[in-house]
């Protein structure tokens, strides 16, 4: 929960970010922030102190993704003051860079997967759809449609049983 809905704010689309931006970090830890906190604390630690979870220093948390770049995006989505915090349609186009500059870099472990050779196989795919609004992370041409790029990243996987 944000910070301003903790004090009796309603929720804002702004507040999905801070969410976000909480979800961003359960996913790299495999932890729910301030796990360590019981939940009558949470709210004067975050409130009142301003604090957020610490960034981790596991270097298999890093050497997933958690590295300086997302780290940033994860600290913009938890700006106490929410005007401060990107928008969602900036946070996918930054996320999605980072996904093929990750998978550029092989920056995600192949550990587990077919071998030191085995390369991701990034895939683009560009629909287009009739609309009258855009979606995030798309945009819209001259007629109205919206066109969305989904980026993948496939890997080979072998069994190892």
């Amino acid at each position: 929960m944000a910070p301003e809905q903790m004090t009796g704010g309603r929720a804002t689309s702004k507040s999905d970010i801070y969410g976000f931006g909480m979800t961003i970090y359960e996913i790299f830890t495999g932890l729910a922030p301030f796990a360590h906190l019981p939940n009558d604390l949470v709210h004067a630690y975050v409130t009142k102190e301003d604090r957020r979870p610490e960034r981790p220093s596991d270097l298999d948390v890093v050497v997933h993704g958690l590295d300086d770049s997302m780290w940033d995006i994860v600290l913009e989505c938890w700006c106490r003051e929410s005007s401060a915090r990107p928008r969602a349609v900036d946070l996918v186009r930054r996320l999605d860079l980072l996904a093929t500059l990750y998978a550029e870099q092989q920056k995600f472990p192949l550990s587990g997967h077919a071998g030191e050779d085995s390369e991701p196989v990034i895939t683009q795919d560009t629909t287009s759809q009739q609309s009258n609004r855009g979606n995030l992370g798309s945009s819209v041409d001259a007629w109205g449609k919206t066109l969305r790029q989904l980026t993948t990243i496939d890997y080979p996987t072998v069994s190892h049983w």
